[in-house]
Formats: structure tokens, C-alpha cells, sequence
């Protein structure tokens, strides 16, 4: 919650908070890892490929996802 001064406006150091934003490689690599992932699933199932290679898609996926939201520090 932003800090208020005397005359109610918002503090500089309430102003100056990181803001939140969505990296678009983390997001990029997170939907590449789920469409290789539906690829490989496919490749297991229905070709009978051998499990393994659905490693690198879930790899992808929890990398793209745990970096998806990224802080950036405020302007000056």
C-alpha cells in the first residue's frame, strides 16, 4: 500500500517500488516447451518412441514458467 505525505500525495519511496512485468522470453520458452511437450506426449503414445524425450519439453516448461514474471527496477 503507497505511504501518503502531509498533503495526501504518495511518497517518494512508495513511488519508487519495482514494478512487475512478464519477460517475453520466459513466456516464449514456456510456450515452446508445452508444444513439444504435446509433440513428444504424441510421439510416446502413438509411435511408441520412447519416454525420454519428453525431458527437455518439461525442462523448457519449468524454466519459462518460474522466470515468467520478472521485477523491473524503477526509472530515475
Amino acid at each position: 500500500m503507497a505511504e501518503r505525505g502531509m498533503e495526501g500525495q504518495v511518497t517518494k519511496q512508495a513511488a519508487r517500488a519495482p514494478a512487475r512485468r512478464i519477460d517475453l522470453g520466459s513466456l516464449a520458452l514456456l510456450l515452446v516447451g508445452l508444444a513439444s511437450g504435446a509433440l513428444s506426449s504424441w510421439f510416446v503414445i502413438g509411435a511408441g518412441f520412447s519416454p525420454a524425450i519428453i525431458v527437455p519439453s518439461a525442462a523448457a516448461i519449468t524454466i519459462g514458467a518460474m522466470n515468467l514474471v520478472t521485477k523491473q527496477a524503477p526509472k530515475p
